[in-house]
């Protein structure tokens, strides 16, 4: 036997002193001793630690490979054994069935033993695994005691969220906690004092290639449980919607590990976005020049604001809610079903800004963390479109919480007031920021924007006073609502109670505040879920086991309370209990009701809405009152479902395929196109490049673009004329047909060059070049011509984007000719109205009678062009099928043109800027 060292006994002593301070650390924490077994199993875990630096490290031990393979098959059972008495769900090991105990084992073991391949050591892989599953435990057991709602593998990505807030917990805990800890302890000792002797260590080729092969193994199988149906093929079908229960039922790293493969997002069966397309011509996008009433939009998701009283039986005192009981003029106000209890509040976010339904997104996944990486249309950028002043995100907290920091610039929003906004001295409850006072920030902010702009205000308020954790005597929160049953007030639920009174009463401030506001105000405010008072209440409140709660009786405790509120005349209506919506809808209601323009989506919506009134990631109620489970294939509102399925599917996910004008108002103003194409129609001309100028020599040219022939085409009567533009070297649009028009010291150009290089050349050595600034110059100056873009080097969306840009008040001044029909919906997502698809760089397939009704359903064209050779009868009578105008190009000839004319050409591109005569004789 070896002698202990001063220096190992010293060490113990440390050790010693560590383990005594984090064992009476969590001692102090527990408050449930329940379960003699459990106290004397966490002595022998303590004892066994404590000894160990004084006994085991006394020798050197032999451990023969028989017994490493022994502990090895024993240590994930140990594992899986106090990992879930630290869950504290009551998983059953007597009760479970085989493939359940199986699965879980397997997935402890495969933990444990790909450490050990990769560290070739008994002491590191077992702390570590065991360290990681009982953290995993831990925080689970926290989780469902705040939120009543475990860890799924969504959640990994809000743990910084979770941070957040949790130093505003306190962390009780029961025996089962406890020895989870002394668990760790324990292999953390053996893991330190074990010395083994090693007699025929691997080189450093082996360690490689061993770590290769287990990292191998490791992926693979890792792959087979958490991206494809391997479990769900043996039976093994975690249904996470409930996941409370399915931890209890399936073991908790088992679902969790279930949850990976719910994250995978699989196309919808017979998924197509020709099938969303179709539906833009039942659902048209309302256009930002509709006539429709555009009000200042305060809409408030109030941090778990919703009504106790509705789920059971809990009288109090006085009201908790008289204001919000007592609106009734132009208001709508009732019960929204959500997705989430006692957190994940993004989720309930997400579904309003949306109108996506978190039924169709991966369980326990939240978009915010996993999917917005860049713009998607939502309910902000449609009103920034429809030219709202500002677009204010206003969260009382810390502004990286559900990466709303980078989330919302995405979304559209322009300003992100955080509670680093927020003065230090701004009144608190509970440690949070008062309803009041952030309400009194959307009036200071609202003032502000009226200082600086006419336009409406919009700010989306996400508030924070009720957030929990509630328990009694909370800090700052008055006493006025009293629990009148002694055996309900429990958990904190009468404080919880007064922070809903007062949030009642911050309402009343802000609606009487825009009552007296003349300009139209629709206020839209709801909760993102009940609040988390604790396992206990509920029970009481609704007479058994909350987890055991399934189906109807689950939807009961997934419902807040809503309000739309409007200083104007808007229809009143009640959607509470068997009238109760979900909040996927309430965006939709609330433009409806308020008058505003609607999305195709936004119209969509109502109408699921009257079929499917509910929808959560629990189930849904037909209009027919009966509960279904979403993917119950005999329900008779299965194929509704899954074509909302394939559309939200596309709106979050298909990046590529999302057809925007279906999400997005409408920029295209038909009333403006009408005018246009009747105009072009009466002039029956589109001056071509300028058209024919002549020079002082009496030399005549055409292609010029130049100042001198835009000043020609004017003072001759044209509304309408065509212009070349190059870009150049710099990035700027010059208005060019080539580079080799212009001169340079008497020498034409090569090549691109800068514009202030271009606007030093002459133009055919004559004449004087213009620019885009120029030209706009030239339109400020002279009413009533439009200009027709012909932007060469494929650089047509970039130059349409530049004059986008360079002068938005003069869009429909230019009619931008566009070469496919893909760049016809860019330029309307531009805000052009005014487009012309000139087809010669077209092939056959795309000239067919169907192809150009297609594009011409698709899109409101002023006008088709083709060249001479297109012009036949069948051309022409496929054209006129779309009942869109027809022009030709280039035609100077007057009696070339009266030949079109009897063909049923409606006008031509002609380089001819004097064009009155001619045209009389074609009428």
């Amino acid at each position: 036997m070896e002698r202990k060292s001063g220096k190992s006994v010293a060490f113990g002593i440390i050790y010693l002193i560590f383990l005594l301070i984090v064992s009476f650390f969590a001692y102090r924490h527990v408050t449930d001793f329940t379960g003699k077994r459990y106290i004397v199993i966490c002595a022998v875990l303590f004892l066994f630690s404590a000894a160990s630096p004084f006994i085991l490290i006394r020798k050197k031990w032999k451990t023969p490979i028989i017994v490493k393979l022994i502990a090895l098959m024993i240590y994930p059972l140990l594992c899986f054994y106090f990992t879930e008495k630290t869950l504290g769900t009551g998983f059953a090991f007597g009760s479970a069935g085989k493939k359940i105990l199986i699965g879980n084992y397997g997935l402890y073991a495969l933990i444990i033993w790909f450490i050990f391949a990769l560290t070739l050591s008994l002491g590191i892989s077992f702390f570590t695994s065991g360290l990681l599953f009982i953290s995993f435990g831990l925080a689970n057991y926290f989780t469902i005691l705040y939120r009543q709602v475990p860890i799924l593998a969504g959640d990994v990505a809000t743990a910084g969220t979770a941070l957040n807030v949790a130093g505003h917990y306190t962390y009780e805990m029961g025996i089962c906690q406890l020895m989870g800890i002394m668990f760790v302890l324990a292999i953390l000792s053996l893991a330190l004092f074990y010395r083994e002797e090693h007699e025929n260590r691997f080189g450093i080729g082996k360690r490689l290639a061993i770590a290769v092969v287990s990292i191998v193994i490791f992926v693979a199988a890792a792959r087979i449980v958490a991206f494809t149906d391997f479990l769900e093929n043996q039976g093994i079908s975690v249904h996470v919607w409930v996941p409370a229960k399915t931890y209890r039922q399936k073991g908790g790293l088992l679902t969790f590990g279930r949850s990976i493969r719910n994250m995978v997002v699989d196309k919808p069966e017979g998924y197509s976005t020709d099938n969303i397309k179709a539906l833009m011509t039942e659902y048209p996008s309302d256009s930002i020049s509709d006539d429709k009433v555009r009000p200042n939009v305060i809409a408030i998701m109030n941090e778990a604001f919703s009504d106790l009283q509705d789920v059971g039986d809990l009288p109090t005192n006085i009201e908790v809610m008289p204001f919000y009981d007592s609106l009734t003029e132009n208001t709508i106000k009732g019960w929204s079903y959500v997705s989430v209890f006692g957190g994940q509040t993004a989720s309930s976010e997400y579904e309003f800004l949306s109108g996506d339904s978190m039924a169709f997104i991966p369980a326990g996944t939240t978009p915010y963390q996993l999917y917005i990486k860049r713009f998607m249309p939502t309910l902000t950028g449609n009103l920034l479109l429809d030219n709202y002043f500002r677009a204010i995100a206003l969260h009382p907290y810390k502004p990286n919480g559900y990466n709303r920091n980078n989330v919302y610039p995405i979304l559209g929003f322009d300003q992100f007031i955080s509670v680093d906004d927020f003065p230090a001295d701004t009144p608190t409850m509970s440690q949070h920021i008062t309803d009041s006072a952030d309400y009194k920030r959307i009036i200071e902010e609202y003032e502000k924007a009226k200082k600086e702009s006419d336009e409406p205000f919009y700010v989306f308020n996400v508030t924070m006073q009720n957030h929990g954790p509630f328990s009694k005597g909370m800090e700052n929160v008055p006493d006025e609502v009293k629990i009148t049953d002694e055996e309900l007030d429990m958990d904190g639920v009468q404080d919880y109670l007064n922070l809903i009174h007062e949030s009642d009463r911050a309402l009343k401030e802000l609606v009487e505040y825009f009552e007296n506001v003349d300009e139209p105000t629709v206020i839209v405010m709801f909760g993102d879920h009940e609040p988390g008072v604790g396992n206990a209440f509920y029970n009481k409140l609704v007479g058994g086991n909350k987890n055991n709660l399934e189906g109807e009786e689950l939807m009961n405790l997934y419902h807040t309370k809503f309000v739309i509120w409007a200083n104007y005349d808007i229809p009143e209506a009640d959607y509470s209990k068997e009238n109760a919506i979900s909040i996927n809808y309430l965006q939709s209601l609330m433009l409806d009701a308020a008058g505003m323009k609607m999305s195709g989506y936004n119209k969509y919506l109502l109408d699921v809405m009257k079929e499917v009134p509910i929808i959560t990631a629990n189930g849904y109620y037909g209009a027919d009152g009966n509960f279904y489970n979403t993917d119950d294939e005999k329900s008779p509102y299965y194929e509704r479902l899954q074509q909302y399925r394939s559309i939200v599917y596309n709106h979050l996910f298909d990046k590529k395929g999302r057809v925007d004008e279906f999400f997005e108002y409408s920029q295209m103003s038909p009333e403006e196109t009408a005018k246009v194409r009747q105009e072009l129609l009466s002039e029956k001309h589109i001056v071509h490049a300028g058209g024919f100028i002549t020079a002082a020599d009496g030399t005549e040219y055409n292609y010029t673009s130049s100042v001198e022939a835009i000043n020609n085409c004017y003072n001759n009567g044209n509304k309408f004329c065509e212009l070349d533009f190059l870009m150049t070297s710099d990035n700027q649009l010059v208005c060019a047909h080539a580079w080799k028009q212009l001169y340079k010291n008497g020498e034409p150009l090569e090549d691109a060059v800068t514009l202030d290089e271009a606007l030093s050349c002459k133009m055919e050595n004559q004449f004087t070049t213009m620019w885009l600034g120029s030209l706009v110059d030239f339109l400020r100056e002279h009413d009533g011509m439009y200009i027709v873009t012909d932007i060469k080097q494929s650089y047509n969306e970039e130059g349409a984007k530049m004059i986008a840009e360079y002068c938005p008040d003069l869009k429909d001044r230019f009619i931008i000719q566009v070469y496919n029909e893909e760049e016809a919906t860019v330029m309307e997502k531009l805000g052009f109205n005014n487009i012309i698809f000139t087809l010669y760089r077209t092939d056959e397939a795309e000239r067919t009678a169907d192809a150009l009704m297609k594009a011409a359903n698709k899109h409101d064209f002023v006008a088709w062009t083709a060249k001479k050779a297109f012009i036949t009868d069948e051309f022409v009578s496929d054209i006129k099928a779309t009942g869109v105008p027809l022009f030709t190009h280039t035609v100077n000839d007057p009696e070339e043109m009266k030949e079109f004319v009897t063909k049923g050409v409606d006008g031509f591109y002609s380089d001819v800027a004097d064009f009155d005569t001619i045209k009389k004789e074609l009428e």
